[in-house]
């Protein structure tokens, strides 16, 4: 099973990111861009690969433990970015804003809980972000369009208010034809 740990997005946040991802999708108009579905969105905590069903079961037993007690993080979105960058972008994303104290703990947590798995510590540092599409890349990366360029290049921080993201998710992702379908397999509810 191909699994990742996941914190997902309160209702408010999810709304105010489909009004964005829309804007940038109608903006998108040489389609030079694979967008995610925008009830898909979920700020990744870590990425696990394929995993089989005992193992999986060991991860939620280890998850609920490293979770308990542990306070959910207030957040809101950010301004829109790209990596690497905005000159060569490959994966186009929104950041989060907010009480990233709270977030970091329950991303250490995690990948605390993880380790005794025998699942392998991220080498990058925790990088709090939503993706909303990869470029297309057959043969070759697509430019953006001058509408979503333009889009992107005047981006600024949202100011809608925020909200307390409390559900961690142990998703299973089912790959093929068309976008990944997600199916929860656990889930963790964060304390206020």
């Amino acid at each position: 099973m191909r699994l990742f740990v996941a914190l997902v997005l309160p209702p408010p946040l999810l709304a105010r990111l489909a009004e964005t991802h829309a804007r940038l999708v109608e903006a998108d108009r040489d389609r030079a861009v694979r967008w995610v579905r925008a009830s898909d969105m979920h700020l990744t905590l870590a990425f696990l690969g394929e995993v089989d069903e005992p193992r999986s079961r060991a991860l939620s037993v280890a998850l609920d433990s490293a979770l308990t007690g542990m306070r959910a993080p207030e957040l809101g979105l950010d301004r829109l970015g790209a990596f690497p960058n905005m000159t060569r972008p490959r994966v186009l994303w929104v950041g989060i804003r907010g009480d990233r104290v709270a977030l970091a703990a329950v991303h250490t947590s995690v990948t605390s809980a993880l380790v005794p798995l025998g699942f392998a510590r991220e080498g990058r540092a925790f990088q709090p972000h939503l993706t909303l599409g990869r470029l297309r890349e057959s043969p070759h990366p697509r430019p953006l369009g001058t509408r979503l360029q333009a889009l992107l290049d005047t981006s600024s921080p949202d100011a809608a208010p925020t909200a307390i993201a409390a559900e961690v998710v142990l998703f299973r992702s089912h790959l093929g034809a068309g976008p990944p379908r997600y199916e929860r397999l656990a889930t963790f509810e964060l304390g206020a």
